[in-house]
């Protein structure tokens, strides 16, 4: 009897079958010959029989105690990880990225906020030309229009807006005065900005609306 009866059973229960299946044993002259015993063939004796004994240790792996393997097992690939200095190249890049977005963000905000502001003082000083334009001639003397009271709006969007105007006499042709409407502001750091300005002429003799 076989020690290892993982190894000798599948092998000695095939090699039977086939055995009883194919070889006989020649009986001396005058003696009857004796038929093997009629036995089904196993799965494993089928399977001799069509590729040979390799095949059972092709088919089923054995098991001794806790471990389990095939003899033409191959072994599973292996999974490369990331090193420490590839992890810390990746951070150092994701975090310019980051700054990059943060930084285009904050510069869209800034031009964004900048040109509402300039809208705003755009349409102030044209709102301001046409009250200008419904004053007398006496009213838009020079020295006598210096400022205007700012609207709402300015005021809301730019509390620190200064309102000018200048007026000045025209010194050749008809008698006519030029004004010029400005409106300017700081941003936060300080820093005066462009200002939007109106300049507009008014004629002797024109007649109020």
């Amino acid at each position: 009897m076989c020690g290892h009866r993982v190894f000798c059973n599948p092998v000695g229960n095939a090699l039977r079958g086939v055995l009883r299946a194919t070889v006989g044993t020649k009986p001396p002259s005058g003696a009857t010959a004796l038929r093997p015993f009629p036995t089904a063939p196993s799965a494993a004796s089928r399977r001799v029989e069509k590729n040979g004994v390799g095949s059972l240790w092709r088919k089923q792996p054995f098991q001794h105690g806790d471990i389990t393997a095939a003899k033409d097992s191959r072994p599973l690939p292996r999974r490369r990880g990331m090193t420490l200095f590839e992890l810390t190249v990746a951070l150092f890049i994701l975090t310019t990225v980051m700054l990059a977005i943060v930084q285009l963000m904050a510069a869209t905000a800034t031009q964004r906020r900048l040109v509402d502001q300039r809208r705003v003082a755009l349409q102030e000083v044209a709102n301001q030309a046409e009250r200008v334009s419904l004053l007398a001639w006496d009213e838009v003397a020079p020295g006598k229009l210096t400022t205007w009271e700012p609207s709402a709006d300015l005021i809301k969007a730019l509390p620190q807006a200064k309102c000018e105007a200048e007026v000045s006499d025209e010194p050749n042709g008809p008698p006519a005065r030029r004004i010029r409407l400005s409106v300017t502001w700081t941003n936060a750091a300080g820093w005066e900005l462009g200002p939007a300005t109106v300049t507009m002429w008014r004629f002797a003799g024109e007649e109020r609306p």
